[in-house]
C-alpha cells in the first residue's frame, strides 16, 4: 500500500474503493476505530443556537447529537474507540513523555506540603 500524507487520506481511501456506506447492524459486536475530529464534523449540528453566545457553555444540541450518535452504537452492538489525533492508539508507555514524571513528582511534593501545613495550621 502507498504512503499517503494524512490530509490526503479520505481522497485515497476513495479512490482505491475502501469506503462504502452500509448498515451499522451488519458489524454488530465489532470494535470500531472512530478518529473523532472527522467524526465530530459529521455530526448534524445548528450552526449557531440563538441563545448560545449569551449562555457560553456546550451547545445543548452538541449534546444531543453525540448522545444520539453514541446510541445508534449502542444499539447496533457496536463498541466505539475514540481515537484522537496525536496520541497513540496502543497503550505501550507513557503516552505523555516530555517531562510528565518530574511534574508528577512535583505536584506530588506540593500536595504533601500543602497537606502538611493544614496538618499543623
Amino acid at each position: 500500500m502507498a504512503r499517503v500524507p494524512h490530509q490526503q487520506f479520505n481522497g485515497f481511501l476513495e479512490q482505491e474503493g475502501l469506503i462504502k456506506d452500509s448498515s451499522l447492524k451488519e458489524f454488530a459486536d465489532f470494535k470500531v476505530g472512530i478518529e473523532v475530529a472527522q467524526w465530530m464534523r459529521q455530526l448534524e449540528l445548528p450552526v449557531l443556537e440563538s441563545l448560545q453566545p449569551a449562555m457560553g457553555g456546550v451547545p445543548i444540541s452538541f449534546e444531543k447529537a453525540v448522545l444520539s450518535s453514541l446510541n445508534s452504537w449502542r444499539n447496533s452492538s457496536l463498541t466505539p474507540i475514540f481515537v484522537f489525533q496525536g496520541l497513540g492508539v496502543r497503550r505501550e508507555g507513557n503516552q505523555f513523555p516530555l517531562g510528565s514524571e518530574g511534574r508528577s513528582s512535583k505536584r506530588k511534593a506540593a500536595w504533601e506540603q500543602y497537606m502538611d501545613a493544614r496538618k499543623r495550621g
